[in-house]
């Protein structure tokens, strides 16, 4: 990935300590613990990159409010829109580039240093996930595309 001022960054899970790494069949590392994280290397390999894009792995069951919450507790540029590619996987969408690009970075440095609980005392999902480094971020591409459903079988008489 290459930034609009012409550094290089490497895709970088926060607290890659908590992912399990292992070596598959093709020689790449980085395979999470449901092995998502290989899918999300393959994809980033394969595709062009979009640039106004940041891809998010480990995002089961949370939404675009989750996020957006978790963007604006860091400080982060605002997601105008937001498109699950999986259960796991999403794509969180900004106004350009460079806002894009400052989502990434901000979110690489980790989520550490932001308050333990909500003011209801318990700390959101979305939360906990981010400080916990569950979730893997990077610049998206253009194979970063919604799964096909499986084709369900027609029922009779209908």
């Amino acid at each position: 990935f290459r930034f609009a001022n012409g550094e290089d960054t490497q895709t970088t899970p926060v607290h890659s300590h908590r992912a399990k790494t292992e070596e598959n069949d093709a020689g790449k590392a980085g395979v999470g613990k449901d092995g998502s994280e290989e899918v999300a290397v393959d994809k980033a390999e394969r595709g062009e990159p979009r640039p106004e894009v940041v891809h998010i792995s480990g995002a089961e069951r949370l939404t675009k409010s989750d996020f957006d919450e978790l963007f604006e507790l860091r400080g982060l540029p605002d997601i105008v829109d937001f498109q699950h590619l999986s259960k796991t996987e999403v794509l969180c969408i900004f106004e350009n580039a460079e806002d894009a690009e400052e989502a990434l970075l901000g979110a690489q440095e980790g989520f550490d240093d932001l308050p333990e609980k909500a003011e209801q005392g318990k700390e959101k999902p979305a939360m906990w996930r981010a400080r916990s480094g569950y979730f893997k971020f990077r610049q998206a591409t253009t194979a970063d595309v919604k799964e096909k459903k499986a084709e369900r079988p027609s029922r009779p008489g209908g």
